[in-house]
This record gives structure tokens, C-alpha cells and sequence, in this order.
């Protein structure tokens, strides 16, 4: 009789054999509504790099003969690239050439502007504030900071208090303070001397107020 037990005990050890327990799969893709909250969340997130949060980018130059030049596209996986050819000046207009960061983002409060740029001029940076524009003296004498130049990708932390108007600006825009809730975009400049002209490539992998 044991025996017989012992041989049925085997026989059904075999049959139910080892049980795995059924996979559980978990969905890890968040839901349509979770997603439009996160976006809308970092969208103009002064934070986050310009270049991909939202920040509307641009190259331009005079009309006097200036040329930008940027290939099959400005922007791409890897940042902005462009490359600027300044003529000399020649008449009363003076020449320019510049990459523009045009956010919604707000800059009050902010402290600092970050960049990891490769460029063979010195790179000037503009907080570009309506009061110098054309809504305002129309002189263009914007708070900027010059950068060095660099021949490979360099990254830099710029106190937002270190900004200051240029030499040239009129006794009429230094009486005009730094105001950061009239601050819209950002001007990159490769600095070019306007009287004889001259070439310069700009190569932008982030840049972020913080």
C-alpha cells in the first residue's frame, strides 16, 4: 500500500508540474492628460534650454550686403549653427549680423544666463529690452556681456548683474536701469569690426536663464 501511495503522489507531481505564475504587464506610457501637464509645465521653462523648450530662433543681417548662412537648417539635434559673413561699412548704415532667441519665458528674477557655444570671434550676448528697440530710443544700446572667443564647444555662467550697456551708448539709454520684465529674447553677436568687415561661425548647444 505504500508503495502505491507513493507511486500516485509521483504520478501526479508530474502531471501538475511546476507553475509560473502569470506575467502582469504594467503600462509605463502616461496617460494624454499627464503628458499635456508636463509640457505645459516646461514649455517656456526659463530653466530648461532655450533651444528646445519653446524659444523661437532666428538668424538675420542688414541689408546692406551682410550674409547668413546656415546651411540646410539652423537648428538641429545638436544646437544652432550658423555662419556670418559682414560687410565692411561703406555709407552711413552700419553693417550687423546676429542670432536671435526670441521666449515667452519670463526673466524677472532670473540671475544668471547659461551657454555651451564654440565660436572664432568674441561673442557678444543682449538681454534685448524694448526701452532701446524700436517701441522705444530706438538706439539698440542693450545690456550685453562679451564672451571669449573659443574653438571648440565651452560652456559659461554669466551673472545677469555683470550686464552692462556698451561704451557707444547715448547719455540718453544710460539713464535707462537694467528692467528685466521688458527683457523678450536674446541676441548672439560675433564681434566683427564693422569698418573693414569679416567672418565668423557660431555654435550654439544650449542656453538657459536661470
Amino acid at each position: 500500500m505504500k508503495c502505491s501511495f507513493l507511486f500516485i503522489g509521483i504520478l501526479l507531481l508530474f502531471a501538475c508540474g511546476e507553475q509560473t505564475p502569470p506575467e502582469i504587464e504594467i503600462d509605463e506610457t502616461p496617460s494624454t492628460e499627464a503628458a499635456e501637464e508636463s509640457e505645459a509645465q516646461h514649455s517656456f521653462d526659463p530653466g530648461y534650454n532655450l533651444l528646445t523648450s519653446g524659444a523661437t530662433w532666428y538668424a538675420t543681417s542688414d541689408t546692406l550686403g551682410s550674409i547668413v548662412d546656415t546651411g540646410d537648417a539652423l537648428l538641429s539635434e545638436d544646437g544652432a549653427t550658423v555662419h556670418f559673413t559682414m560687410t565692411e561699412k561703406t555709407g552711413e548704415e552700419w553693417p550687423y549680423v546676429e542670432l536671435i532667441a526670441t521666449t515667452e519665458a519670463d526673466f524677472i528674477e532670473r540671475e544668471t544666463v547659461q551657454i555651451a557655444y564654440q565660436c572664432d570671434a568674441p561673442l557678444i550676448l543682449k538681454l534685448a529690452q524694448s526701452d532701446f528697440s524700436y517701441e522705444g530710443d530706438a538706439t539698440y544700446a542693450h545690456y550685453e556681456y562679451v564672451l571669449p572667443p573659443s574653438g571648440e564647444i565651452t560652456t559659461a555662467t554669466v551673472a545677469i548683474a555683470d550686464f552692462e550697456q556698451p561704451d557707444w551708448a547715448p547719455e540718453e539709454s544710460l539713464e535707462t536701469p537694467l528692467l528685466l520684465e521688458n527683457v523678450s529674447a536674446l541676441y548672439l553677436v560675433p564681434q566683427l569690426n564693422p569698418e573693414v568687415g569679416g567672418e565668423s561661425s557660431l555654435s550654439v548647444e544650449y542656453l538657459r536663464i536661470k
